[in-house]
Formats: C-alpha cells, sequence, structure tokens
C-alpha cells in the first residue's frame, strides 16, 4: 500500500510541477521583452572563450549585433544593448574598424531620444578608435561632427560653458585634420577655423589655413583661405601661398606623380620636415637645397621604408 501511495504522490508531484513550469514559462514570455535577452558573457570574458580565435568570435558576435539593431527598429524598441555589443566586439578585436562606425550610428540614431550619457559613451568609443588609426580621416570626421552636433548641444542645455568649449576645441580640431585627408567638406574649413580662433586657438588656425591651402583642390575654397588668413596675419599673403603650392605641387609630380597630391603630402617625409604635418612650425615647405636634393634622388628607392610604411597601413 504505502508503495503505491509514494507513487500517486510523485506522479501527481511531477504534474505539478510540468504544469507549474508551463506556467512560468508563459509569464515570462509575456512579461520579458524580447529586446532584454542579451545572452553574451561579459566583455572581459570573451578572449579566454574564444580559443584563440578572437577575430573569428568578433565577427560571428558583429553578425548578431547587425541583425539586433534591424530587429530594434523594426520593432521601434529602446537598443539597450548597442554599447555591449560594441565593446564585446572591440574587446575581442580592437583593430575592428567597422565597429567604430556602426555605434556611431546604432548609438546615436534610435526610435526613442538619447541621453547625453549614450553620446558620451558613442564618441569614448570612437576615441579608442582613433588611438588605433589616428591617421584615418572618415574616422576624424565622424567623431568630431558627434562632437559637435550631438554632444555640444546638450552641454549648452546643461548650461556648462566649460565642457561645451573643450568639445568645441576638439571638434575644430578634429575637422581640420579630417580636412587635410580629404574626408570633410572644403567649404567647412574657413568657418571650422574662425570657431578655433574664437576659442583662443588663433594661431593654431593661422597654421592649420597655410596647410590646408596647399591641400584643398578647389579653388574658390583657396581663394577663402587666402583672404582669411590675410585678415588673420594682417597682411597679403596669397601670392606667398600659391608660390608654396607651385613649389609643392612640383615636388609632387617628381616624387609621387601617380599618387593622390594630397595623400603624398600627408606621408611624404620631406614634407612632414617642413612641418606640413606638425603643429608647431611653419605649414610652408622651405626651399630645397640643390645638394639636399642631390642626395635624396641618389637615396630614392621604390621598395624603401616609406613605401613599406605605405603597404604596411
Amino acid at each position: 500500500m504505502r508503495p503505491l501511495i509514494l507513487t500517486v504522490v510523485c506522479v501527481v508531484s511531477l504534474t505539478m510541477a510540468d504544469r507549474l513550469r508551463s506556467q512560468a514559462t508563459e509569464h515570462r514570455r509575456a512579461t520579458t521583452r524580447y529586446e532584454a535577452l542579451y545572452r553574451l558573457p561579459q566583455p572581459e570574458t570573451l578572449p579566454s572563450l574564444s580559443l584563440g580565435y578572437r577575430s573569428a568570435l568578433a565577427d560571428l558576435i558583429w553578425m548578431k549585433a547587425l541583425v539586433y539593431f534591424g530587429d530594434e527598429l523594426g520593432q521601434r524598441g529602446d537598443v539597450d544593448h548597442v554599447f555591449r555589443y560594441a565593446e564585446a566586439i572591440l574587446e575581442l578585436d580592437p583593430d575592428f574598424r567597422g565597429a567604430y562606425f556602426w555605434v556611431g550610428v546604432a548609438g546615436l540614431y534610435r526610435p526613442r531620444a538619447v541621453t547625453r550619457r549614450e553620446v558620451e559613451q558613442v564618441v569614448a568609443l570612437q576615441r579608442r578608435g582613433l588611438e588605433r588609426f589616428p591617421d584615418d580621416g572618415e574616422l576624424l570626421w565622424e567623431v568630431a561632427t558627434n562632437l559637435q552636433y550631438s554632444l555640444v548641444p546638450r552641454l549648452i542645455e546643461a548650461g556648462e560653458e566649460e565642457a561645451k568649449e573643450e568639445a568645441e576645441l576638439e571638434a575644430s580640431r578634429l575637422m581640420l585634420e579630417a580636412a587635410a585627408r580629404g574626408a570633410a567638406p572644403e567649404y567647412v574649413i574657413v568657418g571650422t577655423a574662425d570657431r578655433l580662433g574664437s576659442l583662443g586657438e588663433r594661431e593654431h588656425a593661422i597654421r592649420q589655413l597655410e596647410r590646408l591651402y596647399l591641400l584643398v583642390d578647389e579653388e574658390e575654397t583657396r581663394q577663402r583661405i587666402a583672404m582669411r588668413l590675410s585678415e588673420l596675419k594682417g597682411l597679403q599673403t596669397t601670392e606667398a601661398l600659391e608660390a608654396d603650392r607651385e613649389r609643392l605641387t612640383e615636388r609632387w609630380r617628381e616624387e609621387r606623380p601617380w599618387m593622390p597630391m594630397a595623400f603624398w603630402a600627408l606621408t611624404s617625409e620631406e614634407a612632414q620636415r617642413g612641418g606640413l604635418m606638425g603643429e608647431s612650425g611653419d605649414a610652408m615647405l622651405p626651399e630645397r637645397d640643390e645638394s639636399d636634393a642631390d642626395t635624396e634622388d641618389a637615396g630614392a628607392d621604390p621598395g624603401g621604408d616609406g613605401d613599406r610604411r605605405l603597404r604596411g597601413r
């Protein structure tokens, strides 16, 4: 008799447990938002879990992040886990360039309003990208525009004048660097330099305008730069700038005519020694001594360090 009672009790208990489990599952489905389910470990644990295949795991998480973002837009969700996906990908592969741009889109353009903290998270992640790719013009422009047009308005609303000026100063510097690399519209150059000057960086603005005069292709933009330099320096600089540009063009044709001139100017060791890349020197290229020219020509080697450095990038 006793074994029969135990059997009945076990059957009843299992039946009730199964029913309760079903009810709990249904309740969970009914009350939990799908976007709240995030099934990735903490970023710092992922390198160990990748078993050495870090880039491969980063690619898998990248695909999952794209699907997640698409689902969220379709469902008009809150896109809560954008930064967790980005952190996971970059923990595994900090050179995953596309992730820095993706977080700028997915982190700022959502079905709901974006907070200041989220803008700061985007900028912080993209600054990490600039540490990995300091010469990436597109990334420079991306960070600059997010600072100027997403963060600065929120700092103005909060009345944080000092933080606003710091953000504007950083954005202006990055915009001009992006323009030097052909990644920013040329029409923003003069206005950005003006903003830089108004923030107490007049000398920096002058050096950048001198530098950019040598690099831009649009004649109208060059004339606007020359006019602004004349105002800032109190003298006529157009002739000197144009002579310097002609000298730069001549050297480019001698050395690397198959390469875009702006790119050559940003990568040429000679141009860098002339101050073209630096913030502390004269942006104008110095006159080249003939003995130096002979030495450089004699030492020129298509397979030299400069070419190897370019191929390595």
